[in-house]
């Protein structure tokens, strides 16, 4: 049976005269899967990220739902954002206030997210956060009490207290060392399943998107170049730059 995707992006590019600029980006990303995205620095993976969630002008087409979501009025595409995709970014302490505890923060975005109270906000994140391995007394910690892995833990619990089809986590380890990385990638695995995500993992690591992603899109200069699954990306690379990429992180592949 065909496989259903959950998003369709279609000839995504940053518009004219944008610093940004994404030339053209197109894949899809199916139910349950975790698609990887790679590129070296400056390739447009948070760019696409971001434009994705509207966060970021763009053109082309977002598809959700069966909308091109980046035509919406921003009241709708508020809603979209956090409810049905939700991001965790590679620098946690943007997600947070240093003058606000993590729960009052926690509170505020759910509930502006889900249109619930305060309440019932605060009882989403505190059970998100025991889900997440957090003890409960994070809710009343400041960030800077609180290690680099232990917020990232926080911000990946607020965007799943949304309860959102599609998480984008944009290098989600980079400020981490070795063991935990290893950890919070084993979370976003376990939460997927426990939460039937879609995931789009952006990092420029390819040897972590080996371990995690179930196919891979290859960006380079603003355009994918290349989309396979994992292991025959690995195996039988198509494209110079993947070969090079893949050269370059000492992953081999042939030269065919």
């Amino acid at each position: 049976m065909e496989r259903s995707p959950v998003l369709e992006v279609r000839n995504l590019r940053s518009p004219e005269g944008g610093d940004s600029r994404l030339r053209s980006v197109s894949f899809l990303l199916y139910r349950g899967e975790t698609l990887g995205i790679a590129g070296e620095s400056g390739s447009g993976k948070t760019t696409a990220a971001l434009s994705i969630l509207g966060l970021r002008k763009a053109e082309g087409e977002v598809i959700y739902g069966g909308r091109n979501i980046l035509a919406l009025p921003g009241k709708e595409m508020r809603r979209i954002r956090g409810r049905c995709m939700a991001m965790v970014s590679q620098d946690p302490d943007a997600s947070f206030s240093p003058f606000m505890r993590i729960g009052r923060t926690a509170s505020l975005m759910i509930s502006r997210a889900l249109d619930t109270s305060r309440a019932e906000a605060e009882a989403a994140a505190r059970e998100m956060m025991e889900r997440t391995g957090l003890p409960g007394r994070c809710m009343e910690m400041y960030p800077h009490e609180m290690s680099g892995g232990m917020k990232q833990r926080a911000s990946i619990a607020i965007a799943l207290s949304c309860h959102p089809e599609i998480l984008i986590a944009d290098e989600p380890t980079t400020a981490l060392d070795t063991i935990m990385q290893a950890e919070l990638l084993a979370l976003i695995g376990r939460m997927k399943d426990e939460c039937g995500l879609s995931v789009i993992l952006i990092s420029h690591d390819l040897g972590v998107l080996r371990q995690q992603a179930d196919r891979i899109a290859i960006l380079h200069g603003g355009t994918i170049c290349e989309t396979q699954e994992t292991e025959r990306l690995f195996s039988s690379p198509i494209h110079p730059y993947t070969k090079s990429l893949l050269a370059a992180a000492g992953a081999g592949g042939s030269d065919g």
